[in-house]
């Protein structure tokens, strides 16, 4: 009794409410029997009439209704009942409940309301009007305008004719399931009001269950950006004939959701992709996606209202069972797509499904790990389109095909059917289009096509009931190859996390062809061209290129297409490129693919040439290199993606474990080809090399040089890439022999003990690839800026990476500097310690160093350097600081042999001598003027204003025009030479820039500068002058991008550029380690002498229009220089280094105007190497001062001089005469 008190309670507290709980189960009622169905309220006249449907298990019924103290209590199997007594005017609610034998109550019906009212309501509401539907597969949303009746109670929903559904005011939308796919259903809605009088039915509507929008493609795995997949996509498809705006749908898959909240129209029978993206990835834009997916074919490029992105949501799973659902503006689950992201997808693959044939929501499986289409379906993915025009359009006429650069573009006169969808385009008679074309267009560009290849291409008019026209007669094109370009789209951001490599880097050429689908491998040089080459491949299926750019200007020269020796395209990854005296070789597919360079030295733009023989070799090739008659070919190892055969797995000396070998060959010295005893020329027999290196992992690129070995390090388009540098191995004895076939061949090791003492690794940039050198400078290629990682790579480059092997090796090595190889006794100078920087400033470290003498006799030293030179003699000026201990040797000399350290007395950086260069009257002036030895300042005649601006606006156009600092230290003047040469002392300005070199120059025609001289003393800049015409006295700096202040060369190659005795191989740069030619020594030599030629050469290969013409006759004249053989000069042969010392000691014989020789012998290590003739002129030159050596106390007498060790040579040369 109490339990059933209690539950009457909470009831009746409801019940009087103003709302009631519309049959929910109220807090604390307890569960009993079935909820009465069918409950209903008719009201009449101080009445109502209450009728139900039975609940099972239920013995009785309560009653509710509003103002009862008590319910009405109904008993056994009665289902109707008539409350009596209410109140007209009044609106009642009720309520009922089923009780069982045991007292339990159910869960009470929804409330009824019911107004009463002394006359009988007999007028129905007015009928449902705007009716409107949006059908799915298997069911039909329904909705209609709300009646306005204040009495209006529910609406009756009928569906071909028959009662489907009563919806409760003020509900007006019901969605009608179970219907059939395809059927067409007639709805009707009347209005009922509280009295039951029931409205006329509505106007009949019309709707047909159909496949509306259906999920068509999902791709859960893509490549990365930050971490996260980058382009993953849900590919929806709108089968019907009217659009369909995704405002207010939802899409969901795994633990997120996305309702859109704005309009997002799909047109008919069109595609909509919806793009997932994690906040992470945002940057990435839709030029990314679209050349994720269609590479070059930018013909196929969906527009902006054709991807909706989806931002900040989880994306797609790409393991396990998933499921992503679509869902309508009204919850209704319109498509369901399930995948399996473990077995139906892998990187870059899509699941495609198809609509349902079971009556469904859910799509079929059609295909999985596919080529993703987006923006279009494949034949059997959407249903067929309602038939309402069986008869074909007309077939479309004056088709015309228009062939470009590797693409062709198709045209055609529009058709004029009312029903006109759109257009099919055929290429070379598949059976399945090339490209859909929408009715508002008549033309399309076929991209990404090879050239030199003939196409055929035909055009068919589709109808909206998609009736085919028949196709359109063949019409042929044949494009040509696609024309490359040189276009940095990037500006390289120089991340400070890579400042080493920009330290001693400088950006190189632009990478030809990034912008036209090219993914560049390899890069090699062809000398006598100067030429680099670029390799590359198509992802499209297109023949592989290679690019030519010319190395002196950075500037794109042309490109041929690579092609097989059968005729056929080359389509293979072409993984590095190398150049030996004839031939270019391509490196890829276990094979060296050799071609004859003479073929690409007479290509045209665009050519195709083919290779003329394919070497197989025992590893898979993937880069090479060339150096010294040695062709150098290796393998990439990655332990999933790239592994290698096991036999080339090596435990190195340091007990770590190399999986890669690099194959070299030494190729035969006439043929330029690979060795017969090498190879047989059968391509099934791989070629045995010479020399085998065993390599680390992830191995991209090679540069061999001597000494050194250059490896380039990277795999994955957001690693640091690392760049390695190891001491060449190869002059060792081999660290192993193992067999290739029936051969043994010796195997080194690039190990932890082969890598160089410092500065072994580099830290670079993403995505390096292939090398090569030219002279001292190491030139990495990058793919970064491929069209096919450029989206994706967190760092992109477009230029190729220069970077100065010099300076690498010295990066962060501390050397004592500012002290000359040579003082003169009792010269004062200050020593320095610095760390190198490559092309940036260097770091003084000298506070934190002491300095001691070797032979305090010879040289004192303070601890803090300041050296003074006592007496004639060798000692070794050594700096420490901790366990860091830096060494220089120094030599002291008479006074009377002349020279000095370039600081002139006064330390103002004078040149300290008046030599004239090859510039002016080229007579031996001493510094004195000649005839009566008088000052020749009265001769100076000052400039007018207006010749002070002209010398002005010409200084600083000389100086951006060599790009040098030039800055004013005297007065501008003319000399008046008619009483001959004088000397003329200027006094210099107080703002001259400290330590840099000063001298008097001319200015001649056509703005130019010459040099004429000049020395420093006590703030005078003095010169002797022997020509008329107006001077002016300047700090010239030149300082060049390769040349660091670390280089030993530095200080004598930016005074020898003052006094325009050297210049650099271009505007910005000297190229220190590039070789020297006996030409260019003899043109510095003249220069700096100031030889003039008064006849022409005997020497037969000189000629007279030759730049260095004039030189070699002044130096012959001077019997500085000695033939190669005869009448020969051999110009563009290089100087050794024992020829560099005969060449300065004629030199110093000459302006010393006697022969010198020394009896003692020069303490190198390598002396007996020099030649015969030369041993005499090597000792006496290495007693006067004029050479020194190379590391470890080695002369290297036949090797090479480079331009930097002639510069030294020819400014000490400078130093050691006298004044």
């Amino acid at each position: 009794m109490c339990k059933k008190l209690m539950i009457y309670m909470l009831l009746f507290a409801l019940i009087i409410l103003p709302t009631l709980s519309n049959g929910d189960v109220v807090s604390g009622q307890v569960a009993g029997p079935k909820t009465p169905t069918g409950f209903d309220a008719v009201g009449g006249n101080q009445s109502v009439q209450l009728s139900w449907t039975g609940s099972d298990a239920a013995v009785g019924y309560h009653i509710y209704y509003t103002g009862a103290a008590q319910p009405v209590t109904v008993v056994g199997a009665t289902y109707s009942y008539t409350i009596t007594g209410l109140t007209n005017g009044m609106t009642y609610q009720f309520q009922m409940t089923a009780y069982d034998a045991a007292g339990t109550e159910s869960s009470a019906t929804v409330n009824k309301s019911v107004k009463l009212q002394s006359v009988i309501d007999m007028i129905p509401p007015m009928a449902p009007k705007g009716l409107k539907s949006q059908a799915g597969p298997n069911f039909v949303y329904l909705s209609w305008d709300a009646g306005a009746e204040d009495d209006l109670a529910s609406y009756r929903v009928y569906v071909n004719g028959k009662l489907n559904k009563t919806v409760t005011s003020p509900a007006h939308a019901i969605t009608v399931t179970s219907l059939t796919l395809g059927n067409t259903y007639t709805f009707e809605v009347s209005a009922l009001d509280t009295a039951k009088n029931e409205s006329a039915k509505s106007a009949a509507w019309q709707a047909t269950p159909t496949h509306s929008l259906m999920i068509s493609e999902v791709v859960p795995d893509t490549d990365n950006y930050a971490s996260y997949d980058a382009f993953e996509y849900i590919e929806l498809y709108n089968a019907s004939e009217v659009p369909v705006d995704l405002k207010g749908y939802t899409i969901k898959s795994g633990s997120w959701s996305n309702v859109f909240s704005t309009s997002i129209i799909v047109q008919p029978w069109a595609t909509q992709l919806l793009w997932t993206r994690r906040a992470e990835i945002a940057p990435l834009t839709l030029e990314g996606f679209n050349h994720y997916y269609l590479s070059a074919y930018k013909s196929k490029y969906l527009s902006p209202n054709q991807v909706a992105i989806m931002d900040n949501v989880g994306g797609l799973t790409n393991t396990g069972n998933q499921t992503v659902t679509l869902q309508d503006a009204y919850s209704n689950v319109i498509s369901k797509a399930a995948y399996n992201g473990t077995t139906d997808i892998s990187l870059g693959t899509s699941a495609v499904f198809s609509y349902p044939i079971d009556g469904s929501v859910n799509m079929r499986v059609k295909a999985t790990k596919q080529a993703p289409t987006p923006g279009w379906l494949q034949v059997g993915q959407a249903p067929a389109k309602p038939i309402k025009n069986n008869q074909p359009p007309q077939t479309p006429t004056h088709v015309q095909a228009v062939p470009g650069d590797g693409f062709v573009t198709v045209s055609w006169l529009p058709n004029t059917e009312n029903d006109l969808f759109g257009y099919n385009l055929y290429r070379n008679g598949v059976n399945v289009p090339e490209a859909f074309i929408p009715a508002s267009s008549n033309e399309f560009t076929v991209n990404a096509l090879t050239g030199n290849m003939a196409y055929t291409f035909q055009v068919a008019a589709v109808n909206t009931s998609n009736v085919e026209s028949a196709w359109s007669p063949k019409v042929t094109a044949i494009p040509a190859h696609v024309k490359l370009g040189q276009q940095e789209r990037v500006e390289n951001p120089r991340n400070p996390a890579y400042q080493s490599l920009w330290d001693i880097s400088k950006e190189g050429p632009v990478i030809p062809g990034l912008a036209e689908e090219l993914v560049p491998q390899g890069v090699g040089y062809a000398p006598n061209e100067q030429w680099l080459l670029t390799d590359y491949y198509f992802t499209d299926g297109r023949p592989g290129v290679i690019a030519v750019t010319d190395a002196r200007t950075g500037k794109f020269v042309k490109s041929v297409s690579l092609y097989q020796e059968d005729g056929s395209p080359y389509t293979g990854h072409a993984g590095g490129v190398s150049v030996s005296k004839s031939h270019v070789w391509i490196s890829s597919e276990g094979y060296l693919y050799q071609m004859n360079l003479n073929d690409i030295v007479k290509a045209a733009n665009g050519d195709q040439i083919k290779f003329a023989n394919r070497v197989p070799v025992p590893v898979d090739s993937a880069f090479s290199t060339y150096d010294d008659g040695v062709l150098w070919v290796g393998e990439f190892y990655e332990s999933v993606s790239y592994p290698t055969d096991v036999n080339h797995y090596t435990t190195t000396r340091d007990n770590k474990t190399n999986h890669a070998w690099i194959a070299g060959y030494v190729l035969d010295e006439a043929a330029d080809t690979i060795k017969a005893d090498k190879w047989d020329g059968d391509k099934e027999h791989k070629a045995v090399p010479d020399y085998l290196l065993s390599s680390p992992d992830k191995i991209q690129g090679i540069v061999v040089k001597k000494d050194t070995i250059y490896l380039s390090s990277s795999y994955g388009r957001n690693n640091n890439s690392l760049l390695y540098r190891y001491a060449n191995p190869t002059s060792e004895a081999p660290h192993a022999q193992v067999q290739v076939g029936q051969a043994s061949v010796p195997l080194w090791m690039l190990d932890g003990i082969s890598q160089t003492s410092s500065n072994a690794t580099l830290v670079a940039v993403p995505m390096t690839e292939g090398m090569t050198s030219i002279d001292n400078k190491l030139y990495v290629l990058v793919e970064s800026g491929a069209n096919k990682y450029r989206y994706t790579t967190t760092y992109v480059m477009d230029k190729i990476l220069e970077i100065n092997m010099d300076l690498w090796e010295l990066l962060g090595t501390a050397s004592i500097q500012d002290i000359p190889q040579v003082l003169k006794r009792d010269e004062t100078v200050q020593a320095s310690v610095k760390e190198a920087r490559g092309y940036g400033i260097a770091i003084d470290r000298t506070p934190f160093y002491s300095f001691v003498s070797g032979n305090t006799d010879v040289v004192e030293v303070t601890q803090g350097g300041a050296i003074t030179a006592k007496a004639v003699g060798e000692t070794v000026i050594t700096a420490t600081y901790h366990s860091s201990s830096l060494h220089v040797p120094i030599r002291v000399v008479k006074r009377d042999t002349g020279g000095g350290n370039n600081n002139g007395s006064d330390g103002n950086g004078g040149n300290s001598n008046n030599s004239n260069n090859n510039n002016n009257s080229g007579n031996d002036h001493t510094g004195k003027g000649s005839g009566d030895n008088q000052s020749g300042n009265k001769h100076v005649i000052p400039l007018s204003t207006i010749e002070q601006a002209t010398v002005n606006q010409t200084v600083q156009t000389y100086s951006q025009n060599a790009s040098a600092s030039l800055t004013q230290v005297a007065e501008s003047f003319k000399f008046d030479a008619a009483a001959g040469a004088k000397q003329v002392d200027l006094p210099i300005m107080d703002s001259q820039p400290v330590g840099t070199p000063i001298g008097i120059y001319r200015i001649a025609a056509e703005g130019k500068l010459i040099y004429v001289g000049g020395t420093v003393k006590n703030g005078t800049l003095s010169a002797v002058l022997t020509e008329p015409g107006t001077y002016v006295g300047l700090a010239y700096n030149k300082t060049y991008e390769d040349l660091s202040a670390a280089n030993f060369a530095y200080e004598a190659v930016r005074q020898l550029s003052a006094m325009q005795v050297v210049s650099g191989t271009d505007t910005n740069n000297y190229t220190p380690q590039q070789s020297v030619t006996r030409a260019e020594f003899v043109a510095m030599l003249a220069r700096m002498l100031g030889l003039k030629a008064q006849r022409s050469t005997s020497f037969t290969d000189v000629k007279s229009d030759a730049w260095y013409a004039s030189a070699v006759s002044g130096a012959e004249e001077a019997e500085l220089t000695q033939g190669m053989s005869g009448s020969l000069f051999a110009p563009n042969e290089t100087v050794s280094r024992e020829q560099m010392a005969a060449f300065l000691l004629r030199a110093y014989a000459l302006k010393m105007k006697q022969t010198t020789s020394s009896a003692a012998e020069a303490s190198f290590v390598d002396i007996s190497e020099v030649s015969q003739w030369a041993i005499k002129d090597l000792n006496t030159a290495y007693e006067i001062g004029l050479v020194s050596g190379r590391e470890q106390s080695r002369f290297a007498p036949q090797e090479r001089t480079t331009r930097a060790e002639a510069a030294k040579a020819i400014y000490q040369l400078h130093l050691v005469l006298p004044n």
